[in-house]
């Protein structure tokens, strides 16, 4: 019988109803009216690359150890991989116990660890190889050879136009490569995420829910929602288990909270940097690795120029267009670092805070950072911040501590977003489609109870996975299962960390 997870990156309550009401999605909202669904809450940052491995792991950030898309090391920023994941991914442990997966555009699940089936590279993967590692190989990799992921990067580069007219080629590829996949009855448990809605809703979601969408995104979502209405058609012919998942929401926010300009007004970031960020372009399009340049004496003078700029009296359109300009470039104005004692993180929005390294008493300056921040209100005496917390109040586990120190997040009910950028200004208004913390949990099973719970978390998906395929439960995870049945539960992790270690030692064997 198996299982079927189906991702759908971006897709909230919200979203869903929307879409719904359009007649996109049908086959989700049939489920989610005559089934299990829930509204379920992400983890911090609701961001694609935490918010996932949270999903197929089933533990917060502080115990998988990624809180971010990007490691940073020695100056250069690299994207993360499964490699740098410290818990083990639900479909790792059905592999251990020899059964069949198919893992289709997961994020971070690249390189594949722990396989028995098939492991099609998500957009992060860059240049990642299919694999398959199944008794029946030949026939599996005839259907899947023909998968090529897309980058969200090739919108920047053609113009949404164009690329939509890429995705629509190849989501019908991709549709025919799911369904065959499906048809194979030796393979049992299919996880699959969607990425191309959330790829439409950072552009588009402010006028999808108003009813107002381009013709050329009217096609994208037509195929998006066919797509998914195949997927869920053949697991129901093949009586399957189902659960529909979602990494977060979407919202409209109006204004931009600058937080480093705060941070400068309230003493606690100083200086002014011109942040230049090169590129190694690769052989395909897609993300890069990226490196910070030394600056040259021209870009110093270039900070000053602009800093007086920034100080000058000006109106506020004026401050919109210029942050309007800086984010289309390859510039970033910000603190200096170096100087300043407590400073956001170059995150765009930014959900962190951090205390310089060289700060000794960083406790202090942390609890007097919090403090501040919460108290500040806008003129209508609302909150600027929905979230302003310590990283050991927002995380648990063995890895808190490479969290950065502060967690925050723009008000939500007031639709502020945070940004990172340094500008004259704390605040400007724009709208801007990103990110909440409430995504959708549907499931159809004999074993759940139907009807609406209200709500549940991200977490709660891979306990329920287990239950459903009578394993033993993982210890040490931090959702419940909503299966109404007895279940037992195990330490998968040891067997897990050999088994990682020897893939990991054979990768660089022949790297």
């Amino acid at each position: 019988m198996g299982i079927l997870v189906l991702g759908i990156d971006g897709l909230g309550p919200e979203g869903l109803e929307k879409l719904s009401k359009m007649g996109y999605l049908r086959s989700v909202d049939f489920i989610a009216r005559r089934y299990f669904r829930a509204t379920a809450k992400t983890c911090f940052p609701p961001q694609t690359v935490p918010a996932w491995i949270s999903i197929f792991t089933g533990v917060n950030p502080g115990k998988h150890g990624l809180f971010s898309f990007f490691s940073t090391s020695r100056g250069r920023v690299r994207i993360h991989t499964s490699l740098d994941v410290r818990f083990p991914y639900v479909f790792e442990i059905l592999s251990m116990f020899r059964r069949s997966v198919v893992l289709f555009n997961v994020p971070l699940s690249y390189p594949f660890r722990l396989l028995y089936g098939v492991g099609i590279p998500d957009w992060l993967a860059g240049d990642g190889r299919i694999i398959v590692r199944h008794e029946k190989k030949n026939i599996i990799y005839d259907i899947v050879k023909e998968s090529i992921p897309i980058s969200p990067a090739l919108k920047s580069v053609l113009g949404w136009q164009k690329f939509a007219d890429i995705l629509e080629h190849e989501l019908e590829i991709r549709r025919w490569v799911i369904e065959g996949l499906l048809e194979l009855g030796y393979l049992e448990n299919y996880f699959i995420v969607i990425s191309d809605l959330d790829w439409l809703m950072h552009s588009f979601y402010h006028t999808i829910i108003k009813g107002n969408i381009p013709k050329y995104v009217e096609k994208v979502l037509r195929k998006i929602s066919s797509l998914i209405d195949s997927i869920i058609k053949k697991a129901c012919k093949r009586n399957m288990d189902i659960i529909i998942i979602s990494d977060h929401g979407f919202k409209v926010y109006n204004k931009i909270v600058f937080v480093n300009t705060i941070l400068k007004k309230l003493g606690l970031a100083r200086g002014f940097t011109i942040r230049r960020v090169a590129s190694r372009r690769k052989s395909r399009v897609g993300l890069r690795t990226l490196r910070i340049r030394r600056k040259s004496s021209s870009e110093k003078i270039l900070e000053k120029m602009f800093w007086l700029f920034q100080r000058a009296p000006i109106p506020h359109n004026i401050h919109r267009r210029i942050y309007k300009m800086v984010m289309r470039s390859n510039i970033r104005l910000f603190v200096d670092s170096e100087l300043s004692p407590v400073f956001s993180l170059l995150n765009i929005p930014a959900f962190f805070i951090g205390v310089n390294r060289r700060i000794r008493n960083k406790e202090a300056y942390v609890r007097y950072t919090v403090k501040m921040l919460s108290r500040i209100r806008d003129r209508h005496g609302r909150r600027l911040f929905s979230l302003v917390a310590t990283r050991e109040d927002i995380y648990w586990g063995p890895y808190v501590r490479r969290a950065p120190h502060i967690c925050i997040f723009g008000s939500i009910r007031a639709r502020y977003l945070t940004s990172a950028i340094l500008m004259a200004v704390p605040i400007i208004h724009k709208t801007t489609n990103y990110h909440d913390f409430d995504s959708i949990f549907i499931a159809k099973s004999e074993g759940i109870v139907w009807g609406h719970v209200g709500g549940r978390s991200i977490y709660d998906v891979v306990p329920t996975i287990y239950a459903l395929l009578d394993i033993p439960i993982q210890k040490g995870l931090d959702g419940q299962n909503i299966v109404n049945k007895e279940v037992r539960y195990a330490d998968h992790t040891m067997r897990w960390k050999i088994a990682s270690r020897i893939f990991v030692k054979t990768l660089k064997k022949i790297s």
